[in-house]
């Protein structure tokens, strides 16, 4: 039997399964295989699983292996998903650009499309010269530039009843209908993740929490990822808010695919060099294309900080790459008070060989050579 995992809590996988057509679909609270946790496999939410001993009647299970995933975002984990939903809040806590761009790279660089919402814009600030700070004049400018210049669905809602952007909600639902599948919501604690669903779904009752008006960020309400039956066929995972990402396993050059618009530059003029990171780098497209206002300066700005972001953490894994814990602890005195603590040493295949070292590989060498004339002699010989 196989079935979907909607959430893992407290050492224990939640399974939906289907035991048969006619029958309603049950979910069964099962344990991993020690063998898939000696082998090192982690189980996501979203995973499709195979089961064995399986009780219907006490609603139990083992999961014996891990079907092969469609895909798997990092952060939040979770695998098999179709489109991620970005939220971002206007207001409570501030609008961050910044903070968006950096959600996208990741989303883009995961293989995943993602979409856009704008919430809480009865919050909306009015004030023109924040706006101009942005780069934009205001809101409808700021959705045109993601949905018609990147190329990414983005959307302004509200939960308010009344406010000019509340029937966006009932919008987001039927197209959610329509495509179907499994999706991601991500963004910051507090952009409105969970009362978003409450408003789709009012059986859902998620729990809400109040953003602090000192720190301008909100509490995390959400513990674990978890799927949810939005609609038939339509599945969605309110995820433990986040605010900052890691990218531990990119390399620099692949910073540039998490910004679409790069490429599309890039295809019509070729840089100078095809390792360019589009920094310094003569004859760059890319630095061309943003003095020519064919991208945004912005876009470029956040690309810069999370390409330097990259490289940092990039070469500091390869410089511990370098590096391997060996001889176990180094002991003190325990008389005096001394205290254990771990030792890391260079791998032995790095080290410089010490004299002593190089006077026997050397003499080895003697004696090598002096071995083979020997024998080249006696050949001559005969």
């Amino acid at each position: 039997m196989h079935g979907t995992v909607l959430k893992y809590f407290s050492n224990y996988y939640y399974v939906q399964v289907k035991p048969d057509e006619a029958s309603a679909p049950i979910l069964l609270e099962c344990m991993a295989k020690s063998l898939l946790k000696k082998q090192g496999s982690l189980i996501l939410t979203g995973d499709v699983v195979l089961l064995d001993e399986v009780n219907i009647g006490n609603k139990t299970a083992r999961i014996t292996e891990i079907l092969p995933r469609t895909c798997v975002l990092n952060k939040p984990k979770i695998a098999n998903v179709q489109r991620v939903l970005v939220f971002v809040p206007l207001a409570q806590p501030s609008l961050d650009l910044r903070q968006l761009d950096r959600l996208l790279a990741h989303v883009h660089l995961s293989g995943l499309a993602p979409s856009v919402i704008f919430t809480k814009t009865d919050l909306l600030p009015s004030n023109p010269v924040l706006w101009e700070q942005l780069g934009f004049s205001g809101l409808e400018e700021l959705l045109s530039f993601y949905t018609s210049v990147l190329g990414i669905p983005a959307v302004a809602t509200s939960i308010i009843e009344g406010s000019p952007y509340f029937s966006a909600v009932s919008t987001l639902s039927g197209q959610l209908q329509s495509l179907g599948g499994n999706w991601v919501l991500a963004g910051v604690s507090g952009a409105g993740k969970s009362s978003l669903l409450n408003q789709l779904n009012p059986q859902f009752n998620l729990k809400v929490g109040a953003v602090s008006d000192k720190l301008e960020r909100g509490t995390h309400t959400t513990r674990h990822t978890e799927l949810l039956e939005l609609f038939p066929s339509v599945w969605v995972a309110d995820a433990p808010g986040f605010s900052h990402l890691a990218f531990e396993a990119i390399e620099p050059e692949q910073v540039q695919q998490g910004f679409p618009e790069f490429k599309a530059v890039v295809e019509k003029t070729q840089c100078q060099f095809p390792s360019c990171l589009h920094q310094s780098e003569p004859d760059c497209a890319i630095i061309a294309a943003v003095e020519q206002g064919l991208i945004a300066k912005t876009r470029y700005l956040h690309y810069s900080e999370l390409l330097k972001d990259v490289t940092e953490t990039f070469e500091s894994a390869c410089k511990q790459s370098h590096k391997q814990e060996i001889g176990g602890v180094k002991q003190g005195n325990s008389k005096q008070g001394g205290k254990t603590s771990a030792v890391v040493r260079l791998d032995p295949k790095l080290r410089e060989a010490n004299r002593k070292q190089y006077n026997q590989q050397l003499n080895q060498l003697h004696e090598t050579l002096e071995t083979a004339a020997q024998e080249n002699r006696l050949d001559e010989e005969i």
